[in-house]
């Protein structure tokens, strides 16, 4: 089944995400997630956002590559089990290697030196709460990272701490379809203190 075209004028694509968010998160992901189902069954306003959000951002600066370094890097920062075997799964789709995908939800480097800068920015974006110094975005600039990057990077950091959070809270279970996925990650690293304080603003 073929995902919802954003090719389609904003308002169109808007009201049929608001219209039918079921059947749209379903021709997006093939099934409604449980988490997205949990949610919906309490409110569907934050489910037309979360769908919003992904299918106008496909359209953006970075690359499908770069969107889920970005994601990974966050879910492995807001520590939710079920984020990070969505985006593994995604991931690995997209055409990251599972060394890659495995790296980032440890924290560890890439050895991709592109991919590895966005995934250090995000965790200091994460971090600092979107600061950078004057020279840190002159440098990122000159890598190809600038505003507009930095602000697909901030939007997609914000989908990440929603869907984190709600996980967190609801504990979905994962999807049948993404279970050989989730067999194959390794558990998520545990929080150190001082990464904690780091997050905290500490």
């Amino acid at each position: 089944m073929s995902r919802p075209s954003s090719s389609a004028s904003p308002d169109a694509l808007q009201a049929a995400i608001a219209n039918d968010p079921r059947g749209i998160a379903k021709q997006t992901f093939g099934v409604v997630p449980n988490f997205l189902s949990d949610i919906a069954a309490h409110t569907e306003a934050p489910m037309v956002a979360y769908l919003s959000a992904n299918v106008f951002l496909r359209d953006g600066q970075l690359t499908p590559r770069e969107r889920q370094v970005v994601l990974l890097a966050a879910v492995a920062t807001y520590r939710s089990r079920y984020d990070a075997v969505v985006h593994a799964r995604a991931a690995l789709d997209a055409g990251l290697p599972p060394d890659v995908v495995n790296a980032l939800l440890q924290n560890d480097p890439l050895p991709d030196p592109r991919l590895n800068r966005l995934a250090e920015t995000t965790r200091h974006a994460i971090a600092q709460r979107g600061v950078f110094d004057e020279d840190v975005l002159a440098s990122l600039a000159d890598e190809g990272f600038g505003r507009g990057a930095l602000y697909e990077m901030y939007a997609l950091i914000g989908m990440k701490a929603f869907s984190c959070f709600a996980n967190n809270l609801i504990a979905p279970t994962i999807d049948a379809a993404l279970q050989p996925t989730d067999d194959a990650l390794p558990p998520l690293p545990v929080q150190t203190a001082a990464r904690q304080r780091l997050y905290e603003g500490a």
